[in-house]
């Protein structure tokens, strides 16, 4: 087994050049989430061809895309830690949108639709994966980290992102990505305050998955920042009652933080706080972007600039 530090070697290639299906690289301690297209036709569950690459994409032109074909590439695309979260969303509003028109599983897609989907495909392969630093922890750091928790909710979708914020030996402050997660708004029922709500109660169970894989190096600080006002005036109502709905995912936030402070001891109690739009980090999870930036210098994986 490779160890972080070590020249990416024979062990590591015995490997795969992977960890738990994340691609790992030793010598530089980075991690990729790597993407993967493959159109061919399926028999007994194996493909007859293989991944598409950037030299390849021609062949889009001619393949039969259906609806079994984009259920696949979507569900083929493996991120454990959401880092890849802004770029898949894209694929999975999309194909929520495609079961809303009725189509039959093996009948070719026609038209826009199927160039939307050739899109889609294209930059999968042209992005060919998301690198990101595996140490959660930086060199030279200093006491605990703060964990500072992204929600949202929009009418496509709600997710989460959690950064963890360190001060440095000389001051400085470093924060990147531990974890990040979204959800497709179901078919009926749903709405912008419902997602918003939904988006807050996926926070504390993530959160909560977070300060679980950290117990040996616990945070001391939690804190949660959302733009939905709502969501914050729902939790600060002392009269009154709730309907159902709103009542239980009220209670199980409530809950799962009770859960976290009973995993570790934090220095202060957790807090939620109020932000615009344009600076919650969550956006991301939720506003479809075509190509978001997810390289190792951008916002997503570092951060807001006002984290620093």
């Amino acid at each position: 087994m490779g160890m972080s530090g070590e020249p990416d070697g024979l062990a590591l290639e015995k490997l795969g050049g992977a960890v738990l299906g994340v691609g790992w690289s030793t010598g530089q301690d980075m991690m990729e989430e790597r993407f993967k297209v493959n159109v061919s036709v399926y028999k007994r569950g194996e493909p007859t061809g293989p991944d598409l690459t950037v030299e390849t994409l021609d062949q889009l032109g001619q393949a039969v895309i259906t609806k079994r074909v984009c259920l696949r590439v979507v569900s083929s695309q493996y991120s454990p830690l959401g880092i890849s979260t802004p770029l898949l969303v894209i694929l999975k509003v999309q194909m929520k949108e495609m079961y809303k028109l009725g189509l039959e599983w093996d009948t070719p897609l026609e038209g826009d639709l199927r160039g939307t989907w050739i899109k889609l495909f294209t930059m999968l392969v042209k992005t060919g994966g998301i690198k990101f630093r595996r140490a959660t922890r930086p060199e030279r750091a200093v006491g605990k980290c703060i964990l500072v928790c992204f929600f949202d909710g929009a009418d496509p979708a709600f997710g989460v992102v959690i950064y963890a914020r360190w001060v440095l030996e000389d001051g400085k402050i470093w924060v990147y990505l531990v974890a990040a997660k979204c959800r497709v708004a179901p078919m009926f029922g749903a709405s912008t305050v419902r997602m918003e709500m939904d988006g807050a109660t996926l926070v504390t169970r993530v959160v909560y998955r977070v300060v679980h894989a950290l117990l040996d190096d616990p945070p001391g600080e939690v804190i949660f920042i959302g733009d939905a006002e709502t969501v914050l005036a729902s939790r600060e109502r002392d009269k009154g009652f709730f309907g159902e709905w709103f009542g239980n995912r009220i209670g199980e936030q409530y809950d799962n933080i009770e859960r976290i402070e009973d995993l570790v001891v934090l220095d202060k109690a957790p807090v939620w706080y109020h932000v615009a739009s344009e600076d919650n980090a969550a956006d991301r999870t939720t506003r479809l972007q075509s190509v978001p930036d997810l390289g190792l210098d951008s916002d997503w994986l570092n951060g807001p600039a006002y984290l620093k």
